[in-house]
């Protein structure tokens, strides 16, 4: 028995730094059950914001942690600096 697949698409991109600059020009596609995404659209309604900009961010958090526990540079911090 199969479960059904749904697909979200969010933009993967910086959230602060190209909300200043460019558009994003890049997507990244998941495969959610029903009951995560319901959930996922819940919680970025209770934050005032779009389902993409709420996957964004969230992304960009756990990004950030992992990649600074791994002292590993962070490419959308980067972008942003140089923006600024």
């Amino acid at each position: 028995m199969s479960r059904p697949q749904l697909t979200c698409v969010a933009d993967v991109g910086t959230f602060l730094a190209m909300r200043r600059t460019s558009s994003k020009s890049q997507s990244l596609k998941i495969r959610l059950s029903p009951e995560e995404k319901q959930s996922f659209e819940d919680a970025a309604e209770l934050a005032g914001l779009s389902l993409s900009a709420w996957i964004r961010g969230r992304l960009r958090k756990a990004a950030t942690t992992e990649l600074e526990a791994a002292s590993r540079q962070i490419a959308f911090v980067q972008a942003q600096r140089a923006a600024g």
